[in-house]
């Protein structure tokens, strides 16, 4: 079976980093371990959950503590209503350009095959 692996790298300096830490952290989502992707699966939930938690802006991580009471711990990172439409088209957004230019910043892709990755694209193409 064909696979690869996905590993995110949180940006120390994002001013938001420490609560996007707090809300991965807090929902169990590990970003120092790589994701696995693979041929007969669809993309793992945390890999999108942490994608996404990485996309918010002030203004969603604001609204998405608003809606939680206040307690950024509380922050579930599947939870709809802490993050808008636009945050998960520029969540998917940015893993399809790291899968199109063997990584980012962000987005480390490891040993991924033309065909998978293909696979995957079409994937996030549904997503989006």
């Amino acid at each position: 079976m064909d696979s690869y692996s996905i590993s995110l790298n949180l940006n120390s300096k994002d001013p938001l980093y420490q609560q996007k830490k707090t809300i991965l952290e807090s929902n169990g989502i590990d970003v120092s371990k790589p994701f696995e992707i693979t041929e007969n699966s669809p993309l793992p939930t945390g890999l999108l959950s942490a994608l996404r938690v990485n996309s918010m802006t002030n203004a969603e991580l604001s609204g998405a503590v608003a809606v939680q009471g206040g307690r950024i711990e509380a922050i579930r990172a599947d939870r709809q209503n802490a993050f808008g439409v636009e945050n998960q088209k520029n969540a998917l957004s940015s893993l399809q350009n790291a899968l199109n230019n063997n990584g980012s910043s962000f987005i480390t892709v490891n040993q991924a095959n033309p065909a998978l990755l293909q696979k995957t694209n079409q994937e996030i193409n549904k997503l989006i």
